[in-house]
């Protein structure tokens, strides 16, 4: 099956250096500077040991072919004085990399969480479906992709850096070492040709590097699919388990299993795409890796067997020879690597776009002076642009009951959400006061996790909301039961039934004492009693608060000063005057 593995940056992605600069420009930079300056010293010192027991290596061999036993002894204390600063300096320098990989996740993480979150970036990314591929599994961006671009490129960019010195250093020593070497190629008269074995090795580099980016360039696209399948399918086994018991009611586990496993077995294509990209990585570097372990012997033996350099001369030369090819092999050794990064990159730059180019609104907000609620020639419609519903005119003035009805489908609650200024599909004047005095309680109750008195005051972070006041707001809505509970951390929204969650949304409203108050099918769980007394509840206690309500039951219509209902869509939509009645 043919798939493309080409995969581009959409427009408005920023650059790979600009994402990757953020934060090492920013003004909390400074301790990661310093945390890299301490790598990098470290980073040396380790460099300057393993170059020393190069050296070694060439006076302990020496000593041996020598068969020179009184001098191995000062030899290895030299040896373990050497030891002793690679030991420390290897171990300190991969402690201040972990340092550095988590300060610089740590800063992008709270970037992206306080740009994706910021309205109304966060929900358009939950609503777009035009752009719904670029903002794919938000979440996996931010704890998944960030720690995996961190960790990447610290580890890349000290092993490209270490690589960097090692071709300086051990380039120099071939330089110095081989101008004794004499080479023989089975035909014709030996002769020197001083730095021949730098050139063979940076020649043997350059074909093997070549070889591997034609035949494994592919896994760069795989590696990105492979991503987005891994977070699909975790997200339809989360769905499951977050959705256990309605599943268990429908039945409907064959269908839940059907789909899960239809998103695995994108990972099993996708898994075997990349086993076989995989196998070609590993034949050409093992292939790689053999024949560069053995043909610097070609040019450094006929010398030794010729008495020109010693046993110590070629096991030197050969250790420099290895470390120049290994140096100069980053780009082979690393090619997995580099396409996990490349890959990363694209998904993050992806995120990135998404980020910087929230959905615009169509609709004229404008503030109102008077504190009413007015839409006025408002057209709402889909994503799509399909028409929903037109309202004329619709003025709910300070401190008046609104109750909205009509058949479903008719945009009553996507006049709340363009209220709220979540739905930026439509277009005409929204005229709102300010949004602060303001509180949605939608069909669904969100609980976030925490305790019970955390869910009662939310979405503030703290509060002096006493024991005695969160008891006795539990107790007005009728949960006195879990007033045991209110310092207790738990999943609430697994404790409590829907029509629980919607009483303790009436706490919050409570509690909150907001000046304008949306409620969206917010007493749909609750019996007629049990809703009746909520409305009630709220009314009594906010005189004068702003209500509008989106419900179905006709007994509410006399707890509100004004009922709106809104027609089918099936309708005349552009003809349409909202019809307006005092209750």
């Amino acid at each position: 099956m043919a798939t493309s593995h080409t995969k581009k940056a959409p427009p408005g992605a920023p650059s790979t250096t600009a994402l990757l600069t953020r934060y090492w420009i920013s003004r909390d930079s400074l301790f990661g500077w310093l945390l890299l300056a301490m790598l990098v010293a470290t980073t040396s010192v380790y460099l300057y040991s393993i170059n020393e027991i190069t050296d070694w290596q060439k006076i302990f061999f020496d000593a041996v072919g020598d068969r020179n036993a009184a001098a191995l002894m000062p030899i290895t204390l030299q040896g373990l004085l050497i030891l002793a600063i690679f030991i420390p300096s290897s171990s300190f320098a991969t402690y201040f990399q972990q340092w550095l990989q988590m300060e610089w996740r740590n800063w992008v993480t709270r970037d992206y969480m306080q740009r994706w979150l910021h309205s109304p970036a966060y929900h358009s990314m939950g609503q777009s479906s035009s752009l719904n591929r670029l903002s794919d599994n938000p979440d996996q961006r931010v704890a998944e992709d960030v720690s995996i671009l961190v960790e990447k490129v610290v580890g890349l960019g000290i092993g490209l850096v270490k690589n960097l010195a090692n071709i300086f250093i051990y380039g120099i020593k071939l330089w110095i070492i081989s101008k004794v070497l004499v080479y023989y190629f089975f035909v014709g008269e030996p002769f020197t040709f001083r730095g021949l074995l730098i050139i063979c090795t940076v020649l043997f580099v350059l074909f093997g590097s070549l070889i591997m980016e034609k035949l494994v360039k592919p896994m760069v696209g795989i590696d990105y699919q492979r991503q987005r399948h891994e977070a699909d399918f975790r997200h339809s086994l989360f769905n499951i388990r977050d959705n256990a018991e309605q599943i268990a009611f429908y039945r409907g586990h064959q269908h839940e299993k059907r789909r899960a496993l239809q998103h695995f077995s994108a990972i099993y294509r996708n898994w075997r795409e990349l086993m076989r990209f995989s196998r070609r990585r590993t034949l050409t570097e093992t292939v790689y890796m053999q024949a560069g372990n053995y043909y610097s012997y070609v040019f450094t033996l006929p010398s030794y067997f010729n008495n020109l350099i010693s046993l110590g001369d070629v096991m030197q030369l050969n250790m420099a020879c290895a470390r120049l090819r290994s140096s100069l092999s980053w780009f082979v050794y690393n090619y997995e690597d580099l396409a996990i990064v490349r890959a990363t990159l694209l998904r993050l730059r992806e995120f990135e776009a998404q980020l910087s180019m929230p959905i615009e609104s169509t609709f004229n907000y404008r503030p109102s002076t008077d504190g009413s609620l007015q839409l006025l020639d408002v057209q709402l419609n889909r994503p799509d642009g399909t028409p929903i519903n037109h309202i004329d005119r619709l003025v709910i003035k300070k401190g008046q009951r609104c109750l909205l009805q009509g058949p479903s489908g008719g945009g009553k609650s996507t006049i709340l959400r363009t209220l709220a200024q979540l739905w930026p599909y439509g277009s005409g004047t929204v005229r709102l006061p300010r949004q602060e005095n303001m509180l949605f309680l939608p069909q669904k109750s969100y609980i976030a996790e925490g305790t019970l008195k955390d869910a009662l005051i939310y979405p503030k972070l703290h509060t002096s909301l006493s024991d005695e006041e969160g008891a006795a707001l539990l107790y007005r809505v009728g949960l006195s039961h879990y007033i045991h509970g209110l310092n207790t951390s738990a999943d609430w929204s697994k404790q409590l039934s829907p029509g629980e969650q919607q009483r303790l949304a009436f706490a919050r409203a409570l509690f909150t004492r907001p000046d304008y108050l949306f409620l969206d099918e917010a007493t749909s769980a609750l019996d007629a009693r049990a809703e009746w007394e909520m409305y009630t509840l709220v009314l009594d206690a906010l005189p004068d608060v702003t209500l509008l309500s989106v419900a179905h039951h006709a007994a509410l219509r006399s707890l509100h000063s004004m009922v709106v209902d809104l027609p089918s869509t099936h309708q005349d939509i552009d003809a349409y005057s909202a019809s307006c009645q005092e209750a």
